[in-house]
């Protein structure tokens, strides 16, 4: 999406860049630049209201110009309705990503020392991409010939969740036969999308189910060397719970797996939230098939 927004502050402003917090950008012969005072890094849907500010100045020996305007054209991911926020000389909130301009459509005049700063009440992005914004300072006189031009790339990124998203990673046969033991599988629980934080008390509860009248054996150590049949006790970890980081990963070994009856098996892992009546936060299961030896 191309927009025609305003001025080199706008485009300072979309400045949120991989810069230090200030950029400059001008014309030598000219004698006049723009500076812009802003974050390096926003997320979409922050909105941004601290220091945050545009510069344009002129040098001693800069021209004077009677009728300047200040105009910028930004390429933007599409659908994107970026909030750059001003404050005119009434406290009239004006969105520069939107009206395309600053100050009066005839124009303001440049003398040399010409020195004034635009603070931005607020910088937001609605969808994350990259923003390239080009901005110039044009001169109406003479048929909006550019006198100062500048343009700078910004990367919006997706917000972080305020929970991490977690997943099971289960690896086992997918066929055995009845008495076979086998010594192989693990079960992974891991954070598959790392937000700011986890969860206090987690259990893993575990269901497995199969023919009427087996026996299966799922069998797992715990931090003391005791092994538990996960199939019989249900659940794993203790009774009160356990914390996960928000960047949790652990694997448990399973040292047997083992069926006595031929048919199909599902075991079905589930990470809860005891702290929330047991609320499913994850959810894996694999299927293996039994034959007769």
């Amino acid at each position: 999406m191309k927009k025609r927004v305003m001025s080199v502050f706008l485009s300072l402003c979309m400045i949120l860049t991989l810069l230090p917090t200030a950029m400059a950008a001008g014309n030598a012969e000219t004698g006049y630049s723009f500076t812009v005072d802003a974050p390096t890094e926003l997320v979409a849907g922050e909105s941004y209201t601290g220091p945050a500010s545009a510069t344009l100045s002129g040098t001693e020996q800069a021209q004077s110009y009677a009728h300047v305007r200040v105009l910028i054209d930004i390429q933007a991911p599409e659908g994107a309705h970026p909030r750059i926020m001003v404050e005119d000389s009434n406290r009239t909130e004006i969105n520069l990503a939107e009206t395309g301009t600053w100050g009066p459509s005839e124009g303001f005049p440049l003398a040399p020392g010409y020195d004034v700063t635009t603070p931005f009440t607020e910088l937001s992005f609605d969808v994350p991409g990259t923003y390239t914004a080009t901005f110039q300072l044009v001169d109406l006189d003479d048929g909006e010939a550019v006198i100062a031009e500048g343009s700078h790339t910004i990367q919006v990124s997706e917000p972080v969740p305020a929970v991490s998203t977690y997943g099971f990673d289960i690896s086992a046969p997918s066929s055995l036969t009845v008495g076979e033991v086998y010594t192989g599988a693990s079960a992974r629980l891991y954070a598959s999308e790392i937000g700011s934080a986890g969860y206090d008390r987690v259990l893993i509860k575990f269901q497995v189910s199969g023919p009427d009248g087996s026996h299966p054996r799922v069998i797992a150590e715990d931090s003391d060397g005791t092994a538990w049949n996960l199939a019989e006790i249900g659940s794993w970890g203790p009774a009160s719970g356990f914390p996960i980081a928000a960047d949790y990963e652990a694997t448990t070994h399973f040292t047997e797996l083992s069926f006595d009856v031929p048919g199909t098996y599902t075991a079905t892992f589930q990470l809860v939230d005891l702290d929330d009546g047991e609320a499913v936060i994850a959810e894996g299961s694999h299927t293996i098939q039994v034959s007769e030896p």
